[in-house]
């Protein structure tokens, strides 16, 4: 078997993802080649670099040059995949996949969707919609990171049951070989990941407000946290109204060993997105030993055990969700239970050589 793993454009979360993916078939003794945006494809041995990546506009640009087209088909007669497994978003995707149907004829063609619905605040949302839903109609089989998503994909994308298969995200790290103790001073509440409309910053900060209050004479010894890119301007009334001394802000790019950090110390991680489909951060959380509570959007609650690995809240519900992270604060017994279950979770379900046999099986099926 070889496989060609196709990402036009790697954002934070799709590199590491498609690098870990091509690690772990590696290490199967699958053959792999990436077709990759260029200044990715510059550092990678197996790489070719196709289109530019970037932005929408770029995206847009790189699917408009003919020379695109030409370069891939050259790659697929060069290479003959078996496989041509796409792992990301993008318009140019749909018309790759004709040409590997005319070049690459006995290849098994698979697209990853990871937001069949776009959230909101997503640039050009219908046109993606539109490419993906084209892009779905041609490939033989679909992955999903869940149940919600491939009944997404049925309802809205009307693609049969069959081509469907769903896969867990699982985390962008090393798997551990065992075991270990977590037994890091927790500190942290935290918010982790792009600054985004949809993300719920506003829900944890008012969440905030209302513990930061009602906690006020039992004694406070943790912090808010948000951490990540973005732009947190339309958020500065809700901050200001946060004491300084309960609330840290990392407003830049969180590496995976600071992700990690902040993670280990912390009582939970919070997810209260208003809208979405699924997160690589629950995983995440989970191989660091600490519990979630994520909003019940999308496929968010399918890995949330409740009351054993977090909880689930309705979106935009400040004081639910004030509720949910208060009951963690105050019974440290319960905390330690749903750090331990978190990280059996990560064990059972995320550990990627688990998830790649998955994966290589929808390749051979």
């Amino acid at each position: 078997m070889k496989v060609l793993l196709v990402g036009f454009k790697l954002s934070v979360g799709i590199e590491p993802y498609l690098n870990i993916i091509a690690k772990n078939l590696q290490a199967k003794r699958i053959e792999i080649k990436l077709c990759i945006e260029k200044k990715v494809a510059d550092k990678c041995k197996d790489g070719y670099g196709i289109g530019l990546g970037g932005n929408s506009v770029q995206m847009l640009k790189d699917t408009l040059n003919v020379l695109n087209y030409f370069n891939y088909a050259k790659l697929l007669i060069h290479e003959k995949p078996t496989v041509v497994f796409f792992v990301s978003s993008h318009p140019l995707n749909s018309i790759a996949i004709l040409i590997t149907r005319i070049f690459g004829s006995r290849a098994t063609i698979v697209s990853q969707i990871h937001d069949p619905l776009p959230h909101s605040g997503t640039s050009y949302g219908i046109f993606i919609l539109i490419s993906q839903i084209l892009q779905c109609w041609i490939s033989d089989k679909i992955i999903v990171a869940g149940k919600k998503l491939k009944e997404n994909i049925k309802k809205y994308y009307l693609c049969s049951e069959n081509k469907i298969h769903v896969m867990p995200l699982g985390t962008f790290r090393e798997e551990r070989s065992n075991s270990e103790e977590h037994t890091e001073e927790k500190i942290y509440i935290p918010t982790l990941g792009r600054i985004e409309d949809y993300k719920g910053i506003d829900v944890f900060l008012k969440s905030a407000g209302i513990i930061l209050r009602m906690m006020k004479d039992k004694g406070i010894n943790y912090k808010f946290l948000i951490a990540g890119s973005g732009d947190l301007q339309k958020y500065s009334n809700l901050i200001e109204k946060i004491p300084q001394e309960y609330l840290e802000i990392k407003n830049y790019i969180i590496s995976d060993e600071e992700f990690d950090d902040i993670l280990k110390k912390s009582y939970v991680c919070v997810l209260p997105y208003k809208d979405g489909t699924q997160s690589g951060t629950t995983a995440i959380s989970y191989y660091n030993a600490c519990p979630v509570i994520v909003s019940n959007v999308g496929s968010l609650p399918e890995c949330v055990q409740s009351g054993e690995t977090g909880y689930v809240v309705e979106p935009n519900n400040p004081e639910q969700l004030a509720e949910k992270i208060t009951l963690l604060l105050e019974n440290n017994n319960l905390q330690r239970k749903l750090a331990n279950q978190s990280y059996s979770y990560y064990k059972e379900n995320f550990r990627w050589s688990n998830i790649t046999n998955t994966l290589v099986s929808v390749f051979k099926e």
